[in-house]
């Protein structure tokens, strides 16, 4: 765990004294950015013909304090001068949404990323130029939020993204890809989201495709992939379909939220390929764990709350489960953790660090535990 914490280090501070050369961003595509503090961390990406607008969405791991993002389209922008901006709290995602109006005919979208003291963290940040030819392709275990307008969206709602298993299906054991129903936790009413998953066809629907996510009555759907899956073969590109169906109306102006993750099960033999699934502050995270197996995640206590008590919760749609909870190694167990508890665990720790989680499955008649699982981040 230190011999990673020191690379980490150096790899942000040698990527900090380049922070001027800009990145170029692959148009859906994710990349993991290095920050150093107070300097910035410029990105570009070409915005290309017939496009319909333009989202940026950054997943903060690993910070300390805020990290800003500055937009522009006539050069790269710092916090004096800039067009569009968002700030992703600690543990807390941003999403930053420019619609085609506002980029006229700019060919090129110019980001900045910015955090402040002296610590250095790092961003998931992903840039999509929307267009039908182009989908968001989906990082191991990086959740990636979606929004529905249903008023907007008649008759079928459907969102679709892509995952690249490349060579992994050499090493994995399992596939778990998942959606986490965030509307529900706002309105209050029932509708739910349907997960299609397709090896052949790019924009998989009900009926028409390789395999289909198992409905929670939470309005989650997720769904697990056997590596010795036939279907699953080396190289695949799998390509993934999200359906929202309401069962209540909806006001012009509504938004339905959820968030989807792909996170490949490396097995007990093969833990230093593990990049577990990351939680973030007081946002649900459906997870679909087999009896008797593992699924793993991680969170950051950050130095504002570090030496507070905070909680993971748990709530089943079947099945039962353990959490064990560690800073010291990325899979405790039964006989290594620092914390355990059933449905809810509390945890402390007095300095700044990344703790991760491994849930349980207990022996159930589904075979398996569907659950949701949320990360509250105390401040008092």
């Amino acid at each position: 765990m230190k011999s990673f914490i020191v690379a980490f280090l150096l790899l942000a501070t040698v990527l900090g004294c380049f922070a001027q050369q800009a990145t170029e961003l692959k148009n859906g595509h994710y990349e993991l950015v290095h920050l150093a503090g107070n300097q910035y961390q410029n990105l570009q990406i070409n915005l290309r013909n017939n496009h319909r607008g333009v989202i940026t969405h950054v997943v903060p791991y690993g910070c300390d304090l805020p990290v800003q993002i500055f937009a522009s389209t006539q050069s790269f922008p710092v916090n004096s001068n800039y067009e569009y901006t968002k700030t992703a709290n600690v543990s807390s995602p941003a999403f930053l949404d420019i619609p085609q109006k506002n980029l006229g005919s700019a060919t090129t979208l110019y980001l900045s990323l910015l955090t402040t003291g002296s610590s250095f963290c790092s961003v998931y940040i992903v840039t999509h130029v929307k267009h039908t030819l182009n989908l968001i392709r989906l990082t191991d275990s990086v959740p990636q939020f979606g929004v529905f307008q249903p008023n907007t969206q008649v008759p079928a709602l459907y969102h679709f993204l892509e995952y690249d298993l490349g060579g992994n299906d050499t090493r994995l054991d399992s596939l778990l890809i998942g959606v986490t129903n965030l509307h529900m936790r706002a309105s209050g009413d029932d509708s739910v989201y349907s997960l299609y998953v397709s090896n052949t066809n790019s924009r998989p629907i009900e009926g028409k495709s390789t395999w289909q996510g198992i409905n929670g009555n939470l309005g989650d759907s997720g769904l697990i992939i056997d590596a010795k899956d036939s279907q699953l073969k080396q190289g695949n590109k799998l390509w993934i379909g999200i359906e929202f169906k309401s069962t209540s109306p909806f006001q012009k102006g509504d938004l339905a939220h959820y968030s989807v993750v792909v996170h490949p099960n490396f097995g007990a033999s093969r833990s230093n390929l593990d990049k577990p699934l990351i939680l973030l502050d007081k946002v649900p995270q459906f997870g679909l764990t087999l009896s008797h197996t593992y699924t793993y995640f991680t969170l950051y206590v950050d130095k504002q709350v570090a030496g507070l008590v905070h909680t993971l919760s748990a709530k089943t749609e079947y099945g039962d489960l353990v959490m064990y909870v560690s800073s010291r190694t990325t899979r405790p167990d039964s006989n290594n953790y620092d914390f355990r508890g059933g449905r809810s665990v509390s945890l402390r720790y007095d300095q700044p660090t990344f703790v991760y989680v491994a849930v349980q499955g207990l022996p159930h008649v589904s075979g398996a535990v569907a659950y949701e699982l949320t990360f509250v981040r105390n401040t008092k």
